[in-house]
């Protein structure tokens, strides 16, 4: 009998708690089948005949009770639908500062989570693989690998370019790794097609090749033949071994994006770089590795920091005694290596101001949806007294907040896909070894969403339960004429209002400091004349020329450019300074003094020819420029820029002086102007500049050899100077032939990219503050028609209304702008002590008197004018209008 008494029991008390609208049909059938236990409790089959017919009782209950639940969110949905449509207003506002926060916030967040937190694609266990800070020689590689640190280690050199040729295609020109034969081992990467770098690579005269997906699906049309297909390289015959992974473009796709791998020890006909690859000692190979499980890399790097120094004492590099650290490991798996610890500090000030973004965008919505449901206080006790239950209530307001939310998030989705569409229209002006790819990212999306929606849930059910337990009675009564009494000045509303703008000052000062302080660096003088200078890069050695036969091409071409009618200087250049060229070339220098040898430190080295700065119009400001007589291997001519000089001889005179670089004697001869980087915050570095010669035709630098073209206005450069090319030789390729201005504006896209996102960031501040306050001020002034009709019944002039309607919104915003100001010089204060490029950028603009005091007033102006078109339409109200609507 206890299964009966406890199925009784069960029955009753689920009768008990159905809603009341299945508590007559099913509530009777649920104690017939009580009865009916007690009845054939002691019947043969009873029990079995009750366990037939309970579950199905059950399952028909439960069905019924979903049906009639969807049935009442259907009729939720399409009243909240008709109240939205009733309320443009608050919608659009609604949904805008949602769009806004959710949008921009998405945006931000997979910026970063593609170039800075997402794993290299095509690598198998991303977060095993380390790699060395900085480049090493060729020559420490093996030391390396023999360190007892790493379990695998690989080296490559990058980005390195190829002219790649086929049958039935034109030359073109590709991006491509100097790569050791266990390369992609330590990567995990296993070919698509055919196969990667084996034992064969690791022998010399390694004739295979690897290439990327991407150029086999554009460049060979996804031939199924691909594998052992001969291709010429450099104009020698290579063949390819096998087709990475889909998404796989090198070990570094942000800064060195790769489309094939040839291996180091490949012909050294075929790579010019690879001449010579054992004895160099520059720092051109870049160092991956896994680690020995069980060992950290922070304790791997002491022991590596030891070998990399004995090294340098073995080898006796120049800059040995530098007390820099030499071997930082970073996470090598990442698109961008940064460390763990310093994401903070490369990502802490775009996350602040996003967030900023988002804070405002849900304050803006909760005010509104707050005030919102507060004026709703009548209706919800009209529907309380006709019988509606509280729980009715609330889910009709909660799905009207839901359909907020759904309407924001979806717009928000496509501002998202808009902006991250502007950034890929900028791709154009990126580097070709640079692979630019921000993906949307779904959880980035949805967690913004996520607090968007809680914002809006929380701040318009809050309001609802609240009023569900007041008296029916006190809820009628909330109708009545309302006024904004003292008590009320520190209510939530005004606390939000508040909030708003302290926050939309904060984000627009910290916006403004940042690109006022671009712009203000960039407007300051390169240290040459841009205008009407072109650069023509030709790499006839990559073309299949001898050394020999590239030599005498040089020498024939700066006289063919000379004679066109039109230009007015030439000269070449082996490699360019950065601010030109974009590339790098950083050497170690030392000099003697009377007091002994000092290291100069880390400079620029280029190779540049006679009237290379003439050209260009970088200023001789003492001794001499380079001559044709300075064009020898042996020679030792020497030009410095003033920065290298204040570093090296600020107290002596630099000319005359010796400097020992990459082993040998140099002697300066002469002082020219400092070429300041494109880059807005970049520092000025010393420079040294070397003459060509003839053995740095041998192996051209990453963008070939540079003519430097200066024409006058209107001259058809392109047309003129590829004619030019051809009438020596048609078979040579010129790389490119680029505008100078068109080169600067590459140099700052970094720069421009920071503009646009936080010039936007502070536009989307400015646009959400002003929703805020006019939504805010339109439905305050709404509440008080009563109030203001009878003021103005009693003789109040329009004047005495507009001010008691704009006082508070003015006494608001005045608060929050000084609270906001005080605390943007705060955090940007604290921000600049811990991140250098944020110094740098705000080191003027903090200071300026007209960010200072513009921006506030700016959002002062704004955020009047946002209150003062709601107050102008009050003193329009007609005092019997208004009562009567009461």
């Amino acid at each position: 009998m206890t299964l009966e008494r406890a199925s009784i029991r069960f029955y009753r008390a689920l009768a008990r708690a159905l809603p009341a609208e299945f508590r007559d049909e099913y509530g009777r059938e649920l104690s017939g089948v009580a009865e009916a236990v007690v009845r054939d409790a002691g019947r043969s089959g009873g029990r079995g005949r009750l366990l037939r017919t309970v579950p199905a009782l059950l399952a028909n209950l439960a069905l019924h009770i979903a049906v009639e639940h969807a049935r009442d969110a259907s009729r939720d949905v399409r009243y909240a639908t008709r109240l939205l449509a009733r309320s443009p207003g608050f919608a659009a506002a609604s949904v805008l500062c949602l769009a806004i926060g959710i949008g921009l916030t998405a945006a931000m967040y997979a910026q970063i989570q593609s170039t800075m937190l997402r794993g290299v694609p095509g690598v198998a266990d991303p977060g095993g693989v380390v790699r060395f800070q900085q480049p090493t020689a060729f020559g420490n590689v093996d030391e390396l690998r023999s360190s007892g640190q790493f379990a695998s280690l690989a080296a490559y050199s990058g980005p390195v370019p190829v002219a790649l040729r086929s049958e039935g295609h034109e030359p073109e020109r590709v991006w491509g790794h100097l790569a050791t034969a266990d390369y992609f081992d330590v990567l995990g990467v296993r070919a698509s097609r055919g196969r990667v770098f084996g034992l064969e690579e690791a022998s010399p005269g390694a004739s295979a090749v690897v290439i990327s997906d991407r150029l086999w699906r554009t460049r060979f049309a996804a031939s199924s033949d691909i594998v052992g297909r001969p291709i010429r390289v450099n104009g020698h015959l290579m063949t390819v071994a096998g087709v990475t992974p889909p998404g796989f473009l090198g070990a570094a796709p942000m800064t060195a994006a790769a489309d094939i791998w040839i291996p180091t020890t490949a012909d050294t006909r075929v790579v010019p770089e690879l001449a010579g690859l054992e004895t160099s000692r520059a720092a051109a190979f870049d160092v991956i590795g896994r680690l020995v499980p069980g060992i950290a890399a922070d304790q791997a790097e002491p022991a590596l920091e030891a070998l990399v120094r004995r090294l340098e004492v073995l080898h006796g590099d120049p800059g040995r005694d530098s007390p820099e650290a030499r071997v930082r490991l970073l996470p090598g798996g990442r698109m961008f290596p940064v460390r763990n610890e310093d994401l903070p500090r490369a990502i802490g000030f775009p996350i602040m101001l996003v967030s900023l973004v988002l804070l405002m965008a849900c304050g803006n919505v909760a005010n509104l949806v707050l005030a919102r449901s507060s004026a709703r206080r009548r209706e919800i006790a009209v529907r309380l007294s006709l019988g509606a239950g509280r729980g009715r209530i609330v889910r009709q307001l909660l799905t009207e907040n839901l359909l907020l939310v759904i309407l924001g998030a979806a717009a928000g989705g496509v501002f998202t896909l808009w902006l991250l569409a502007l950034f890929d229209r900028m791709r154009p002006v990126i580097p070709g070894y640079v692979h630019y790819d921000v993906q949307f990212d779904w959880l980035a999306f949805l967690a913004a969403a996520a607090v968007a929606a809680g914002s809006t849930l929380l701040f318009g059910t809050a309001p609802a339960l609240r009023a569900s337990r007041d008296a029916i009675y006190a809820g009628l009564k909330a109708a009545a004429p309302t006024t904004l009494a003292a008590r009320r000045r520190f209510g939530m509303r005004n606390v939000l209002v508040f909030q708003q703008v302290t926050v939309s000052i904060v984000l627009v000062l910290l916006t403004g400091f940042v690109v006022v302080g671009w712009r203000r660096a960039a407007q300051v003088d390169v240290g040459f004349e841009p205008a009407n200078l072109y650069f023509v890069s030709l790499d006839p050695v990559r073309d299949g020329y001898s050394p020999a036969r590239a030599r005498q091409f040089f020498d024939r071409l700066p006289d063919q450019l000379r004679g066109i009618a039109g230009v007015t200087h030439v000269s070449l250049a082996q490699t360019l300074p950065l601010a030109m060229s974009g590339s790098e070339m950083i050497l170690n220098a030392k000099s003697d003094f009377a007091t002994g040898t000092r290291l100069l430190g880390a400079t620029r080295a280029d190779r540049v020819g006679p009237e290379f700065f003439e050209t260009v119009g970088v200023p001789i400001v003492r001794g001499r420029a380079f001559t044709r007589a300075d064009q020898r291997d042996d020679s030792s001519a020497l030009v410095i820029n003033e920065a290298m000089a204040r570093r090296g001889w600020p107290e002596e005179d630099p000319l005359g002086q010796v400097v020992e670089l990459e082993g040998r004697a140099w002697q300066v001869v002469g002082i020219v102007g400092d070429i300041r980087s494109a880059f807005p915050l970049a520092p000025t570095l010393p420079a040294l500049y070397r003459p060509v010669t003839p053995a740095g035709f041998d192996a051209p630098a990453r963008h070939g050899v540079t003519v430097a073209v200066r024409v006058v206005p209107g001259f058809d450069a392109p047309t003129r100077l590829r004619r030019a090319v051809a009438d020596i030789d048609p078979d040579v390729t010129i790389v490119q032939i680029r505008r100078m201005t068109e080169e600067l504006e590459q140099a700052a896209f970094l720069a421009s990219v920071a503009t646009f996102v936080y010039g936007g960031m502070g536009v989307f501040g400015l646009l959400l503050a002003s929703i805020g306050l006019a939504g805010v001020t339109a439905y305050a002034v709404s509440r008080r028609t009563h109030e203001i009709g009878i003021r103005m019944a009693l003789g109040a002039r329009r004047a005495n209304v507009l001010w008691l309607v704009l006082r508070e919104g003015a006494a608001i915003t005045l608060a929050g702008t000084v609270a906001g100001l005080a605390l943007a010089l705060l955090i940007t204060r604290a921000l600049a002590s811990v991140l250098d490029a944020l110094a740098e950028a705000t080191r003027t603009s903090m200071s300026d008197p007209l960010l200072l005091a513009g921006a506030p007033a700016l959002l002062a102006v704004i955020a009047l004018a946002a209150c003062y078109l709601p107050a102008r339409r009050s003193t329009r109200i007609n005092p019997v209008t208004a009562l009567r609507a009461e």
